[in-house]
């Protein structure tokens, strides 16, 4: 849980529907692919970021498919940024994680790696 509970990302009523359809497609924990490898690579240079992922977000964590400048492969979901967008079913941008009240206190954001936008 994040330092404060109502930061945590909500959970949308038709979740055991996007569960069901994630583990259909058998990709978390699966073996690193050059393909999906490619793409954050590209993603990372293409707009000049230091971190790329391509995240799966089950029902407790946020698993990396695919990662650039991150060592680690999976976070909690309460510390998930992509929390919200499937809650919104909308792109997000987040300009500055320090000033926005639902990640200030994120320990992505106020620890390692640090993320700001």
């Amino acid at each position: 849980m994040l330092g404060n509970p109502q930061h945590n990302p909500p959970v949308p009523d038709d979740e055991d529907i996007r569960l069901s359809d994630l583990y259909r497609l058998q990709l978390l924990d699966t073996a690193e692919d050059p393909h999906f490898q490619r793409i954050v690579n590209l993603a990372s240079e293409a707009f000049q970021v230091p971190i790329s992922l391509i995240s799966l977000v089950d029902s407790t964590r946020q698993w990396f498919l695919a990662r650039h400048g991150l060592d680690a492969r999976q976070t909690s979901r309460q510390a998930a940024f992509c929390g919200y967008v499937i809650a919104d079913q909308q792109p997000m941008v987040v300009e500055d994680a320090l000033e926005d009240p639902r990640f200030l206190d994120n320990p992505l954001v106020t620890g390692e790696p640090r993320i700001r936008f």
